[in-house]
C-alpha cells in the first residue's frame, strides 16, 4: 500500500509500483513486485532523489552513487554508474540516465529500441529527463 503518513519530499511511479523519498533520506516502495520493484534498501546511506521506469527504479545517494533495482531482462539494472559523483538520475520505460557533477551524461538499459544511444561525449550538461523511449539533456549553454 502507498504510504499515508507525512514526511515525504519526492515520489516517482513506474507501471505497477511507486517509490517515495522520506525527509530523513529513506526510500519507501509499494505496489507490484513481480520484477523486484520492492527491495530492502541499504540503511547506511541517505538518499536524495528517486525515479522509476516501467519495472525498475533508481535512487541517488547523498554521496552521488546510484542504486538501481527491478527488472533485469532488458538491462535496466545493468551498467549503472558505480562511482560517486552523480547529481541527478532519470528513468524511461526500459532505460535510465545519470548526470555526473562534471556535467557528463551516462546511460544504461535496453538498447533494442535505441533508447541508449551514445550519450553526449562532452561535459557541461546541467539537467536530464527521460521520456518513455528517449532521454534529453540540457547543456549549460542552452543546447538541448
Amino acid at each position: 500500500d502507498a504510504p499515508t503518513d507525512a514526511g515525504y519530499s519526492a515520489l516517482a511511479c513506474g507501471l505497477h509500483h511507486g517509490v517515495a523519498l522520506r525527509n530523513d533520506g529513506r526510500v519507501v516502495m509499494w505496489g507490484g513486485n513481480s520484477y523486484r520493484q520492492r527491495v530492502d534498501m541499504p540503511t547506511d546511506a541517505r538518499y536524495v532523489m528517486v525515479t522509476c521506469g516501467n519495472h525498475s527504479s533508481c535512487a541517488l545517494r547523498d554521496d552521488g552513487r546510484v542504486v538501481v533495482w527491478g527488472r533485469r531482462e532488458l538491462r535496466q539494472t545493468d551498467d549503472a554508474p558505480t562511482d560517486a559523483g552523480c547529481v541527478a538520475v532519470a528513468a524511461g520505460y526500459f532505460h535510465s540516465v545519470a548526470l555526473h557533477r562534471d556535467g557528463h551524461v551516462v546511460t544504461w538499459g535496453d538498447i533494442s529500441r535505441q533508447q541508449r544511444l551514445d550519450a553526449p561525449r562532452d561535459a557541461g550538461y546541467r539537467a536530464i529527463v527521460c521520456g518513455g523511449y528517449h532521454a534529453v539533456a540540457l547543456h549549460s549553454d542552452g543546447r538541448v
